[in-house]
């Protein structure tokens, strides 16, 4: 079987938001990617998305801070989970930043117990 592949379309508006967000993750030695709803929207040509979900391989709260401080956002971390939500400044959006990890679930609907993780950790989670 050939692979396929998918043209995505990325909003002119959040490419220097994710240049950004490489430059401090390389800056610390780490690496982020975009994931999640966003990603399959670009995919599917759909460009007006308000909010933007970023994994990263290492800490992400940390990346979060360093961010939010070089855009004057507003930084909401969740430690347990290696989470954290920016704010955008004048209501351009939502970012979630998490550290790549795995889940372990000891009933449904019960919060995780989290673990640092690999990409394909998160990924396969997701």
């Amino acid at each position: 079987m050939k692979g396929s592949q998918t043209r995505v379309t990325i909003p002119v508006r959040v490419k220097p938001l994710l240049k950004r967000i490489g430059e401090i993750a390389d800056a610390q030695g780490l690496s982020a990617y975009a994931v999640g709803g966003c990603v399959r929207d670009w995919c599917r040509g759909i460009t007006a998305v308000k909010d933007l979900d970023v994994t990263v391989e290492g800490d992400g709260i940390a990346l979060a801070r360093q961010l939010a401080q070089r855009l004057g956002a507003t930084v909401t971390a969740h430690a347990p989970f290696g989470t954290a939500t920016l704010r955008l400044p004048g209501g351009q959006g939502r970012l979630d930043i998490a550290s790549c990890r795995k889940e372990v679930y000891k009933r449904p609907a019960a919060y995780p117990t989290v673990s640092a993780g690999t990409l394909e950790d998160d990924l396969f989670r997701r």
